[in-house]
């Protein structure tokens, strides 16, 4: 005797394409998790390039670090002339498309900054001009992804971080990455620093010094930019 097959019913079919809606929605965020784990590999690996490179443009120079750009640069008034790379640095990376981040949508812009700290001349400031007066080097930040406008060069001058216990951003550090910024050291290696506040992935660079109260990523930067007393831990 043959026993016919039973069909689905439409609770069954409906349960079977929700499972494997389920599980395609599941691969796609994990491979679109892996894309962006892959980017930010590739970032980080720009920055170390350049910060190698400013390291033997030091040993070259005597142990002088690279000056940052020009004053207006730094605060927020871009030259529409400046490079896409630092030639000066590109003469040691020999490839001058590491000064752009996979992940930033302007075409044939540099992305990240020098710490103005280090070789930066905003006023009032402490800063270092020898690569030797860099004290902590393993937790002072050396080169930062950071927020231009939407111009070709944007703002390409040494990244500020007013000193602690400032709660006003002088400059805003990019967020192409989901939810952080890369960020290189000056003793060589990189870190990817994910944002904690929602209101530092939304800083404006046409908003001059915007105010983020009690805000843990401002103080983390201030933190590493060694410009000024370290703030307590918390």
């Amino acid at each position: 005797m043959r026993v016919g097959r039973r069909g689905f019913s439409l609770l069954e079919v409906a349960i079977i394409i929700a499972v494997i809606v389920l599980l395609f929605s599941l691969m796609m965020a994990a491979a679109s998790s892996a894309r962006a784990q892959s980017r930010c590999v590739t970032c980080m690996s720009n920055m170390r390039q350049i910060s190698e490179a400013a390291f033997a443009y030091a040993e070259a120079n005597g142990g002088k670090v690279y000056p940052c750009d020009c004053l207006l640069a730094q605060v927020a008034l871009p030259d529409a002339n400046q490079a896409a790379d630092i030639p000066a640095l590109t003469a040691f990376t020999g490839d001058r498309r590491v000064f752009h981040c996979v992940d930033d949508p302007r075409d044939g812009c540099r992305s990240y900054s020098i710490n103005d700290h280090v070789g930066g001349t905003y006023p009032t400031m402490k800063h270092v001009s020898d690569i030797q007066l860099i004290t902590n080097a393993a937790t002072t930040f050396l080169f930062i992804e950071e927020t231009p406008p939407a111009t070709r060069n944007g703002f390409t001058g040494g990244f500020v971080v007013l000193p602690y216990p400032s709660e006003r951003w002088a400059d805003a550090p990019s967020v192409v990455h989901p939810r952080g910024t890369c960020l290189s050291f000056a003793d060589g290696h990189c870190e990817f620093w994910q944002w904690v506040d929602p209101r530092t992935a939304k800083l404006s660079p046409f908003i001059q010094y915007p105010r983020t109260q009690d805000n843990p990523d401002l103080v983390r930067l201030q933190r590493a930019s060694a410009g000024g007393p370290i703030p307590p831990q918390h």
